[in-house]
């Protein structure tokens, strides 16, 4: 039994899974969890977490980040500063 379905409940329960264990997930929101979430910042040991929890990976699940914008209070960019990142997508859905 897996209780809070966040982000390291839901890689606990897949990896208990992939390993032969039955696996129940609760998660006590209220409401449909699709539209929860913000983009995390990926490093490598994510997708090998992953790859061992039975997740296919698609490029739908990541977005490249080739800059941060800065605005003002009104909306105006200030300044972009360059990166190169990958993040998840908030609304990525983890499941083997």
């Amino acid at each position: 039994m897996v209780i809070g379905g966040s982000l390291s409940g839901l890689f606990a329960a897949n990896l208990l899974r992939a390993t032969g264990w039955q696996v129940e997930v609760f998660e006590r929101a209220r409401g449909e969890l699709s539209g929860r979430g913000a983009g995390l910042g990926v490093q490598a040991e994510l997708f090998t977490v992953l790859r061992r929890s039975g997740v296919r990976l698609e490029k739908s699940m990541w977005t490249e980040l080739r800059s941060y914008t800065c605005l003002d209070q009104s909306g105006e960019t200030i300044c972009q500063i360059p990166v190169r990142k990958v993040n998840t997508h908030g609304t990525a859905c983890i499941q083997p």
